[in-house]
This record gives C-alpha cells, sequence and structure tokens, in this order.
C-alpha cells in the first residue's frame, strides 16, 4: 500500500506497470533509484531482491541491470524500501540465504563499494607513480 502523502503523485499508468525480469504486475515507482535512466524498467520486489542479492559481494557497486546507472543506495524510494523489507530475505522466508537484514545488507554492500574504490583508487596512484619519470 503506497503511504498517503505519494499517493496523489501515483496515476494509472504507473500502477499498470510490469516486472521486467517476471512480468508480474508491479509499479513503475519501483525502480532501483533516481540514477536510472531512459523508459521506466521496474521490478518487483522478489526480482529487486535477487537482483541485489545477486550482484554482492562479486560486482560493487551494484549497477541496475537495465540501465548500467549505479545504484544509489542512499536514495532508493521509501516505498520500495517498505516493500523489499516486506520480501527480504532472498529464498523467502523458509529457505533465507542470509540471516543479515535489509539495512544491514545495504551497509555492507556500501562498505564494499568504498573498499572496492579505495582500491582502485590506491591501483591507479601506484600505476602513474610507476609511469611518471623522475622530476
Amino acid at each position: 500500500v503506497l503511504p498517503t502523502k505519494e499517493l496523489a503523485e501515483v496515476d494509472e499508468e504507473d500502477i499498470g506497470a510490469r516486472c521486467l525480469i517476471c512480468d508480474a504486475p508491479t509499479t513503475q515507482l519501483w525502480v532501483l533509484g533516481r540514477a536510472c535512466q531512459g523508459e521506466p524498467h521496474p521490478m518487483c520486489g522478489e526480482c529487486t531482491v535477487n537482483f541485489l542479492w545477486s550482484q554482492y559481494p562479486l560486482n560493487p557497486p551494484l549497477k541496475c541491470s537495465q540501465c548500467k546507472q549505479e545504484v544509489d543506495l542512499d536514495n532508493l524510494p521509501q516505498r520500495l524500501l517498505w516493500h523489499l523489507t516486506d520480501v527480504w530475505p532472498p529464498g523467502g522466508t523458509q529457505c533465507p540465504i542470509t540471516s543479515q537484514s535489509l539495512f544491514e545488507f545495504i551497509e555492507a554492500v556500501k562498505t564494499k563499494t568504498a573498499e572496492r574504490r579505495d582500491a582502485a583508487g590506491v591501483e591507479a596512484l601506484l600505476e602513474l607513480l610507476a609511469t611518471c619519470g623522475p622530476t
């Protein structure tokens, strides 16, 4: 259920969307964040949870599977977070594949992304120092 404050922003076209992965009914408002570009490409909650989990920890930063934009984990729509909390963890409540809460998972992804960026920055600096001649 959408919060009352946001309900006024929803029209029939938003509600009548289909999940780009499983084709289940969803809303165009459920995208992976404000960074997504192009035509709306929403995923249902279950597909979103499975997508996010499948990308971690191998591919931080997480990127939208459709438009390849980085997922802005700090600015996921609140109504999406509420829905994802309902369908978390991946594998469902019968066969959960993690004991992390959704919010613990998001923090772990942010930490792993920062670590990867720091490592890439050090590698670039070392390469630059190796290729520069003495001054």
